[in-house]
């Protein structure tokens, strides 16, 4: 029997007051600019977020006890403002599992085990003040970038459950978890994404396994959570944590490696013959980060007058600025957003007499389903693939001295349902 117990649409808003008490403020959560650059292209919601969300959904209903075992299982990426809905699955009265869905996609998976289990607590008799790493103040403009974490196995850190608030927006949850209890879920999400893997760190599974109330007035009394990292996997870039305080249990997750900034020095070793870039001039649409920083780069090198536009990416444009200062290469920065159509006339004694036209403002390509076509996606596209680019391709041709050579990424994504 499914039963829907709520709905929830995620905002910029809710990221970041959610941010704010679990100290988790990974760009892949809370920056727009940099989380365009990721695996996902965008932000997504913070997985400890999607489980109190759902938890504080389920305990509307004060009748159901307290579980024993929460298991999480976060399959798809959640998205901002998407509508999202949390479904009650009744498997047996030893167990219950929440769904959560978004356009009709599992997203997210909560199996709640009701019945009392044995719980294997991580030995801390071994372990003395010095091999254990101590986080007692959090500072939430310092996110760690663990490269290498096969460096990290078998490290140990206790994080100061001081650091962490609650929120009245899971008042459900305080009828049946004590304040440290939830600072402790509160703390995994700060551990993942601020110290390890931390940023670009992608959580997937977290068990964990509850104590009675009996046993929690005997445990933990220094307020504190240790964290042991236990395994790591190279070939999947895949991390297994234990943690242990008031609960117990295990997290995993993954690192994704960001794509390779390519270098001027990189670069230089690659040279075109002079009659095909001395004294030209190039336009570059989505100059500042991937296939489109990398042109500007080379074209600027080879002595060609390069224009480079960008959008959201002053970021990257001002790392740009930076790596270039030291040399005299004609490069020029222009903002520019697909739907400004008189970005041509605006600058038209800059391209009256441009050679070359490259075209890379493409945006992340996203899951969409085989069987419902979407509207909304379909006109984002082809405002990027088709509409923008008409129409600077008209305004050049309208006000060019010369033919103009053009280079437009192939892509069939748009032919296709």
């Amino acid at each position: 029997m499914i039963i829907k117990i709520g709905t929830k649409k995620y905002k910029a808003f809710d990221q970041n007051k959610f941010a704010k008490i679990s100290k988790d403020f990974n760009p892949i959560h809370c920056n727009n600019i940099e989380s365009r650059k990721s695996i996902f292209g965008g932000e997504i919601v913070h997985g400890v977020n999607i489980l109190l969300t759902a938890l504080n959904f389920l305990y509307k209903n004060k009748k159901i006890e307290k579980p024993s075992q929460i298991s999480c299982d976060f399959l798809k990426p959640l998205f901002l403002n998407q509508k999202t809905d949390f479904y009650l699955n009744l498997k047996d009265r030893n167990a219950l599992e929440i769904l959560v869905k978004s356009k009709n996609l599992l997203t997210s998976k909560f199996t709640i085990i009701l019945k009392k289990i044995n719980i294997e607590r991580l030995n801390k008799k071994n372990l003395s003040a010095k091999t254990i790493n101590q986080i007692n103040k959090i500072n939430t403009n310092r996110i760690i970038d663990n490269k290498c974490l096969i460096n990290n196995k078998n490290k140990y850190y206790q994080v100061n459950l001081k650091n962490f608030n609650l929120s009245k927006s899971f008042s459900n949850i305080n009828y049946k978890f004590n304040t440290q209890e939830i600072k402790e879920i509160l703390c995994l999400s700060y551990f993942v994404g601020m110290v390890c893997p931390g940023k670009n760190s992608i959580l997937f599974k977290i068990t964990i396994n509850m104590n009675s109330s009996k046993i929690s007035k005997n445990l933990n009394k220094n307020k504190k959570i240790l964290f042991h990292l236990l395994n790591f996997s190279k070939a999947l870039n895949k991390l297994t944590i234990n943690f242990s305080g008031l609960i117990e249990g295990e997290i995993q997750c993954f690192k994704y490696l960001s794509p390779k900034i390519t270098h001027i020095k990189d670069l230089k070793k690659f040279r075109l013959e002079s009659k095909y870039v001395n004294n030209k001039k190039a336009l570059i649409i989505g100059g500042s980060r991937g296939l489109g920083e990398v042109t500007s780069k080379y074209l600027a090198i080879q002595k060609c007058v390069t224009y480079a536009t960008y959008n959201l990416g002053l970021n990257e444009i001002k790392k740009f600025k930076k790596e270039f200062h030291r040399f005299n290469y004609k490069i020029f920065f222009l903002k520019y957003d697909i739907e400004n159509k008189k970005f041509i006339t605006i600058n038209k004694k800059k391209f009256k007499k441009i050679d070359y036209f490259f075209y890379f403002a493409t945006p992340k390509i996203l899951n969409t389903y085989l069987y419902k076509f979407d509207k909304i996606l379909f006109n984002k596209y082809m405002n990027y693939y088709y509409r923008s680019f008409k129409n600077l391709c008209i305004e050049l041709n309208r006000i060019a001295e010369k033919k103009i050579k053009i280079f437009y990424p192939s892509t069939i994504y748009i032919n296709n349902n």
